[in-house]
């Protein structure tokens, strides 16, 4: 698939990465959110997120929810440890545990 769209709005791509370290202000968040649809209606993904903030900023949340076509939903949320890994293209990317 190729997105012939700018999904960044015209923004810079570094402002898609996450911080680099803990921000000083115990208020600062970040959080990344994905929302997936099935173009057939067979599931949906309305929403996985995963949250950081600074005051409790190694143990992340986050959020999963999946929606069906007869109306089931599954929802699941918990916290976790988080860490910061950088690619080989220097991206920060967050994931979940240790390898």
């Amino acid at each position: 698939m190729t997105l012939s769209n700018d999904m960044g709005g015209g923004l810079s791509p570094d402002r898609e990465l996450f911080f680099p370290e803990c921000p000083a202000d115990p208020e600062m968040r970040e959080s990344t959110s994905i929302w997936l649809f099935e173009e057939n209606g067979a599931f949906a993904i309305p929403r996985v997120g995963i949250e950081g903030e600074a005051h409790s900023w190694d143990n992340r949340s986050y959020q999963a929810n999946l929606a069906f076509p007869d109306g089931r939903v599954l929802c699941g949320a918990g916290r976790g440890r988080g860490r910061l890994r950088s690619t080989r293209r220097g991206a920060r990317r967050c994931s979940a545990r240790d390898p």
